[in-house]
């Protein structure tokens, strides 16, 4: 994703097949900022867990590049339905 400013929230959910893997949000190559999860939500063991993530940015700093990562270190898991959704913070005029 490209840019970013104070108070925006970033929310990830991806389902999840398998115990490992998590989400990891990281602002202009981790230097802005890292912060991700691997709990899932709605967890039922052999089925389809939800992965659910949400992160403010706190920086006064326009953050120039975000990415976004689903992985896994060590167990074999699968990952269906990924949605990434910014949500804007409106400016003090409102817009």
């Amino acid at each position: 994703l490209t840019g970013g400013d104070y108070g925006d929230i970033i929310e990830v959910e991806v389902w999840r097949l398998g115990d490992g893997g998590s989400i990891t949000i990281a602002g202009d190559g981790g230097r802005a900022f890292y912060a991700g999860t691997n709990e899932a939500r709605f967890v039922r063991e052999g089925e389809w867990n939800k992965l659910n993530y949400q992160y403010t940015l706190e920086s006064d700093h326009r953050v120039k590049d975000i990415a976004i990562y689903i992985f896994n270190k060590s167990e074999t898991s699968f990952y269906d339905d990924i949605r990434i959704r910014i949500l804007r913070r409106k400016s003090f005029l409102g817009i």
